[in-house]
């Protein structure tokens, strides 16, 4: 009977440590690790149209490359001149009254994106137009100097998709009085 019990206290402990034992899972298909790169679907972004999302909205003219690059940006529906370009818009102001440009005459040539009406997106056109011309004078460039004008959506590069509407929504700066080439 000892004997039994000795059996029995060593069957008992054998199947505790069994209970306790652990083995190793299986490792399923799906798991992260079995997934191969080629595997995974990319993340889609929109297409971007034929031109750069941007809003790019002071471009100067040919012959204006001593004022460097301008860059005062206007939001859809906007013709504010927003305050972090008007560093941008003061070291043209300053350039245009230099020696080598103080006589020369500009145009201020008002764009918008095609969404809106023609007749709307003229009038926006020519407010932000009038809104560079405000900032410039403001900083010391005389008002007989600079004309303004608008092509509302005429000439729009932007297509359908939003991120192309950006390029639209600017201010062309154009010499007067000087033969443009084509």
């Amino acid at each position: 009977m000892t004997r039994m019990r000795g059996f029995l206290a060593l069957g008992a402990c054998g199947f505790t440590l069994a209970a306790c034992a652990t083995t190793t899972p299986e490792q399923r298909a799906d798991s992260p690790r079995d997934v191969k790169a080629a595997e995974v679907n990319p993340p889609t972004f929109p297409d971007e149209g034929p031109y750069e999302s941007r809003k790019i909205t002071l471009a100067l003219g040919d012959g204006l490359d001593d004022c460097g690059y301008t860059q005062a940006q206007f939001d859809f529906d906007e013709a504010k001149v927003q305050m972090k370009d008007r560093g941008e818009l003061e070291a043209l102001a300053v350039c245009l009254q230099s020696p080598k440009y103080e006589h020369l005459d500009l145009k201020l040539v008002g764009r918008a994106d095609p969404r809106g009406s023609k007749r709307y997106n003229r009038k926006l056109g020519l407010e932000r137009a009038k809104a560079v011309k405000q900032v410039l004078v403001g900083y010391g460039v005389s008002p007989d100097r600079i004309a303004v004008a608008t092509r509302g959506e005429a000439g729009a590069k932007g297509n359908t998709n939003e991120f192309s509407f950006g390029w639209d929504r600017r201010v062309d700066v154009v010499q007067l009085n000087v033969v443009h080439a084509p």
